[in-house]
């Protein structure tokens, strides 16, 4: 995502650009074109926290939270089009508001400013603040709010690789395990290529037919 933005910002500044700075933005865009939203299925540290925390809804209120991660069609709120148009513009005026809201960013700098200056205050409170959102709304910050999961899914609709049907295979008559397992809430029985697949590839391993 920041790849993204560094290359709409300079894109016009011929000082900007060598082959260092285009190695570096290569690199993640191709991944994310190649992949799409795989980031936050094996690399994002919140996600370990968030799929945790639908354990323990699960345990204590025995269900899972159905929020979608899908960013287009009509599978998305007309509230998050306005929220990412908004965050999208806020982003690319101002990147630095960015550490300010992404888990393994605000991780990151309290680790920094602990070192350099012995206190984490700001850091630590936001922090919690996300902790506490999450045990309230499980998944919902990964799902409807992060700035890069949003980015990945828009960008993961022209990506190579996706999970789909084995078309030969069918589905037993009433199976809805593959949408009830989906941590991101996209239904993948009927909605096999939305582009906010993580391919965590847990559909498939609830799967009866593979």
């Amino acid at each position: 995502m920041t790849s993204f933005f560094l290359v709409i910002r300079n894109s016009l500044n011929i000082d900007f650009w060598n082959w260092t700075a285009i190695i570096s933005i290569a690199i993640p865009l191709l991944f994310v074109l190649l992949f799409g939203r795989i980031y936050c299925s094996f690399i994002c540290t919140w996600s370990i926290i968030s799929n945790l925390s639908i354990r323990i809804h699960e345990k204590i209120f025995k269900k899972y939270p159905k929020f979608s991660a899908s960013v287009t069609g009509k599978y998305i709120p007309i509230w998050k089009k306005y929220y990412i148009l908004i965050l999208g513009t806020l982003i690319l005026f101002n990147p630095i508001l960015i550490q300010y809201i992404l888990p393994p960013s605000i991780i990151q700098n309290g680790w920094s400013d602990y070192i350099l200056f012995g206190d984490i205050a700001l850091w630590l409170l936001i922090f919690f603040a996300l902790l506490v959102f999450e045990i309230i709304k499980p998944t919902f910050f990964c799902k409807m709010l992060c700035p890069t999961g949003i980015f990945l899914s828009l960008a993961g609709k022209f990506r190579l690789f996706q999970l789909a049907y084995v078309k030969k295979n069918k589905c037993e008559k009433g199976c809805v395990l593959c949408n009830e397992k989906c941590w991101l809430g996209i239904d993948p029985k009927i909605n096999t290529k939305d582009s906010g697949c993580d391919l965590c590839a847990r559909c498939v391993k609830v799967c009866p037919t593979n």
